[in-house]
């Protein structure tokens, strides 16, 4: 975990270390999320941002020895420099989310896709600073080279949602996940579902709800 490289300035305590660390990570990207809300929405819109994230049930996540906060403070910063036209920058944390879980590899599409704004969406106006767009799958590239080194396997981690054991023999990893959420309607068409079913089905649409009416006040929609 990320608590061994700093754990010697924690009297080698990992768990101190990596709640050091966590904390760190956390006020970081919060700091980065408020100037990022505020230079487009203003100053009162990125104080309710932070305080709907931080009160969110699961916020604790961010403060605990987890990887949440990293790739927190990795998707924010990706962001906030995509804002600051910071190629490098965005991409290098691009990266970073990259290198915390396999879905933040995705964090490169938003930095390019702000990449081509800043060119008018024309292919003429592209510069050389386009080269560092490739270093969001940094991340990725440097974990799947770790592994064929470690383990001879560079998609150990893909192999790995197949063990058995792991989660449930029916229920495997994130794809796993995928199908008991498609699942939950099914079994609530059929009026047969367990109460976790509908849980997931209802803060489905909830988030759901909520991200419509969200865009609507932006003006997105």
């Amino acid at each position: 975990t990320y608590g061994d490289w700093s754990s010697d300035v924690c009297s080698s305590d990992l768990f101190v270390a990596g709640f050091l660390v966590a904390n760190v990570c956390c006020a970081i990207a919060c700091a980065l999320l408020y100037r990022l809300v505020e230079r487009t929405h203003g100053a009162t819109h990125a104080k309710r941002t932070l305080a709907l994230m931080l009160c969110y049930p699961f916020a604790y996540a961010f403060i605990a020895m987890y990887s949440e906060s990293v790739f927190l403070l990795a998707t924010v910063g990706a962001f906030y420099f995509s804002q600051q036209r910071r190629w490098v920058l965005a991409s290098l944390f691009a990266g970073a989310a990259g290198a915390c879980r396999l879905v933040g590899v995705l964090a490169i599409v938003p930095v390019a896709l702000s990449y081509l704004e800043a060119c008018d969406f024309r292919l003429r106006r592209v510069r050389w600073d386009v080269l560092a767009l490739p270093l969001g799958l940094s991340g990725l590239a440097a974990y799947m080279a770790f592994l064929a080194a470690k383990f001879g396997n560079p998609l150990a981690f893909v192999d790995a949602q197949w063990v058995a054991g792991w989660g449930s023999e029916s229920s495997t990893g994130e794809l796993g996940k995928l199908a008991a959420a498609m699942g939950s309607w099914a079994d609530l068409a059929s009026g047969h579902y367990a109460g976790m079913s509908f849980v997931n089905l209802a803060c489905g649409v909830l988030a759901t709800t909520v991200c419509v009416v969200a865009a609507r006040r932006v003006g997105l929609v």
